[in-house]
């Protein structure tokens, strides 16, 4: 049986908030640039390893943030500052 589709913040470096399809620890989204690119990611650990870092063609790159540690519930997608 498919997980329930929910709609979670997207938090921009810029401060504006767009959304995010999530599904179980798995999100979806569409990344700012000018491709519209869909990125896809799973909540990552709280340390931000550099693995878990979801990064597009543009230069752009985010992290999925969970309910605790890697692999929980989808709370929010953030874009990352440190490149």
């Amino acid at each position: 049986m498919p997980q329930p589709q929910d709609i979670v913040k997207l938090v921009l470096l810029n401060g504006t908030q767009s959304e995010a399809s999530s599904s179980g620890n798995n999100a979806a989204w569409l990344c700012l640039c000018e491709k519209k690119v869909l990125l896809v990611g799973h909540t990552c650990s709280d340390d931000l390893a550099e693995n878990d870092r979801v990064d597009c063609r543009c230069g752009r790159s985010f992290f999925v943030v969970g309910e605790g540690k890697r692999f929980t519930k989808v709370r929010e997608v953030k874009e990352d500052a440190r490149k």
